[in-house]
């Protein structure tokens, strides 16, 4: 397939971080076989501004004779979405929704300019689905091209990652944005990594971040808060460790740090779990079938075979 991602490129704007969304809509789909693009929305609104890119990414996807347009949102779009209305009608233009614990309220306005909205939320899905029937249900997942099974460190890291929010309350949390590869060989050197998963709102409501795919391969154990949404993807005492507060958590990890043929089964079975399931390739093989589209050796057709994209055609939303 021919592809098009639309994704910002420097993470919050800092030229020395990475955005992983950049990594995440481009390596995977490579390595399925596509041919993939870039454009970056809010880098082109940033230097010629908001009109203009607006203008410069439709005649991209007018000429780009492209398969499939993957869209990072925000909440805040640095285009006007509504100018792809027309466009999404052509071609299959699919929204990726990062943070519906807070942004749905937003997104929900402009998922008609698409032709898919796609949520990691199951609740957002279940209560909307029939309201948004372009709505489609994903989830984050693991890269994989970062990830070193084999090395171990020798204690429990806590982590503190350039997209973890707390870094945000917390200034002096924050320094210098790691380097993509450094972050990845933290977790490749820890025993056992905590995963935040309280919901960017600040209320009670534990989401499910990419994170908790992401470090799946490195052999570090994963102890989280439960999570009820979290037992879509990894059974608890199997494949993860749950805590119910803080106490526990330190109970917990001291437990585990001392009985490393426990601790080391369960990261074994996190990171099978995750190899067999939650890789990035498994979420776009998924997501082409919901579309609607037929991968045939490199191939792509449209399964409704009419001159324009039509996504209510394309799936049983029943």
């Amino acid at each position: 397939m021919h592809i098009l991602s639309v994704v910002r490129k420097k993470y919050y704007g800092v030229s020395a971080a990475i955005e992983p969304m950049y990594l995440y809509f481009t390596l995977p789909l490579r390595e399925m076989g596509h041919e993939v693009e870039t454009f970056d929305h809010y880098e082109t609104s940033r230097t010629v501004g908001r009109q203009r890119a607006t203008e410069v990414l439709v005649d991209r996807i007018e000429k780009g004779k492209f398969d499939v347009v993957f869209y990072q949102t925000s909440g805040r779009e640095p285009v006007e979405t509504a100018a792809l209305s027309d466009i999404s009608g052509k071609v299959c233009i699919a929204a990726w929704n990062s943070d519906d614990d807070w942004q749905w309220e937003a997104t929900r306005r402009i998922a008609g300019h698409f032709s898919f909205m796609i949520t990691t939320y199951p609740h957002i899905y279940e209560q909307n689905r029939t309201q948004y029937p372009n709505l489609l249900l994903s989830q984050w997942a693991c890269p994989g091209q970062f990830s070193d099974y084999g090395s171990r460190g020798a204690r429990l890291v806590r982590l503190g990652l350039p997209y973890f929010r707390g870094a945000f309350k917390f200034p002096w949390l924050a320094g210098t944005a790691l380097e993509f590869e450094a972050v990845y060989d933290i977790w490749n050197r820890s025993r056992i990594s905590y995963a935040p998963l309280e919901g960017s709102k600040g209320e009670k409501f534990l989401q499910i971040k990419g994170r908790v795919f992401e470090m799946g391969l490195s052999g570090t154990l994963m102890l989280c808060e439960h999570s009820p949404n979290l037992e879509r993807y990894y059974e608890p005492g199997k494949e993860f460790v749950a805590f119910e507060s803080l106490d526990d958590c330190v109970e917990k990890a001291s437990w585990y740090l001392a009985h490393e043929n426990e601790r080391a089964r369960i990261a074994l079975n996190y990171r099978d779990r995750t190899l067999r399931e939650h890789l990035w390739t498994h979420r776009f093989t998924d997501l082409i079938e919901q579309m609607g589209l037929k991968q045939d050796l490199q191939q792509t057709v449209r399964l409704s075979q009419t001159a324009a994209w039509n996504p209510m055609s394309a799936r049983n939303y029943e």
